[in-house]
């Protein structure tokens, strides 16, 4: 339904919303749930909420390397998280997402 689904998901990387976030909690929700199937930490499987914090930053501060005018990352090839990376712009406050990857 929501292109979102692409740009959360490492299995699709491309797409776009302009919206409420309300209108994307579900799937969102989905995909957090979905990104820790079959993961494994400190010999036990992990769930959702063992990345819990690092998506709270994320969403908080995101990435300050990301250039704002094209969305492009300037320290890509040294990020040790660049495999999750994608090019594209990411805007986001407190109800309201403009996501175009």
């Amino acid at each position: 339904m929501f292109m979102l689904l692409g740009i959360f998901s490492y299995r699709s990387c491309y797409g776009g919303f302009k919206g409420r976030l309300d209108e994307i909690f579900n799937e969102t929700r989905n995909v957090w749930f979905e990104s820790v199937e079959g993961l494994r930490i400190n010999n036990r499987k992990m769930i959702a909420l063992d990345i819990d914090e690092a998506l709270w930053h994320l969403s908080k501060y995101s990435c300050s390397k990301r250039n704002d005018k094209t969305g492009k990352c300037r320290v890509f090839k040294q990020c040790e998280a660049n495999k999750f990376c994608i090019n594209g712009k990411i805007d986001m406050n407190k109800d309201f997402l403009n996501l175009n990857t």
